[in-house]
């Protein structure tokens, strides 16, 4: 059997103990170490993102409740309103004639649809065009002007005009119920 001397003994013990400080070092320290640098940039930037989901979901909250009374005014309308039809018997009580009328069904949320009614009058009196869009914003339903374009036609008093209505409706189920 081989001796081994007191200082090669110390000489094993000191390699064995800087073997496992150094094991120590590699897989549990320097490991660790580093996740806590990974921790120390990534927490700030979650933080930060989850502050701004809350105010998210504030902000839409809010919306949600500001939005509640027009889903009342939608919901409290009698489902077969149709827009075309209104607006071609509303020109005609205001004894106006349009030149050309176009219907524009327009995408929106899963329970809404929009309908976009564009009308053009050539030649009409100030009088008339004033009293249909009287009419128009007293109407119960819930009605927008998009857009309006007057032009006058020439040196006369007479109108040229483009208008653009637009109305919120709840689309029918399968089964023709509201949803």
């Amino acid at each position: 059997m081989m001796q081994i001397t007191r200082r090669e003994k110390r000489m094993l013990l000191f390699s064995t103990a800087l073997a496992g400080v150094w094991l120590l070092y590699s897989f549990v320290c320097k490991p660790a170490g580093d996740r806590l640098e990974t921790l120390e940039r990534v927490v700030p930037e979650k933080e930060a993102a989850l502050t701004q989901l809350v105010s998210m979901v504030r902000e839409y909250t809010d919306l949600q409740s500001q939005s509640a009374p027009l889903q009342q005014q939608i919901a409290a309308e009698p489902g077969d309103f149709a827009l075309l039809a209104f607006l071609e018997n509303t020109a005609t009580q205001c004894r106006l004639r349009p030149t050309a009328m176009e219907e524009q069904p327009m995408p929106a949320d899963s329970d809404l649809t929009n309908i976009t009614v564009s009308m053009e009058f050539t030649g009409i009196p100030l009088e008339p065009l004033v009293r249909f869009l009287s009419e128009l914003r007293s109407c119960q339903a819930s009605l927008q002007i998009k857009s309006l374009h007057i032009t006058q036609s020439g040196s006369s008093d007479l109108l040229h005009v483009t208008v653009a209505v637009s109305h919120l409706s709840w689309k029918p189920t399968s089964s023709g119920t509201r949803t």
